[in-house]
């Protein structure tokens, strides 16, 4: 199953379904977490956004972007590596 990943904290993040909202400046750096909503946790890219929808991390199971931000604290802000 094709996946891209990132690191969330040191922890293994990987990303199964996401797109990209082009045009949107977000004014952070790339990879950093700018916000979280229904549709998914919002990435800053160099031309925009990245909405990752279903991800899995590190140990855990895979989960909408949205259920894991319940339980993961403080993700605005955060860097993905």
């Amino acid at each position: 199953w094709p996946t891209a990943f990132a690191y969330l904290d040191g922890k293994l993040l990987k990303i199964y379904s996401s797109h990209a909202e082009g045009g949107i400046e977000a004014g952070a750096p790339a990879g950093t977490i700018t916000g979280v909503s229904k549709a998914g946790l919002e990435v800053s890219t160099g031309k925009g956004l990245l909405i990752i929808r279903d991800l899995q991390l590190e140990n855990k199971k895979r989960m909408k972007a949205y259920e894991f931000s319940k339980g993961y604290r403080d993700l605005h802000g955060k860097s993905l590596n």
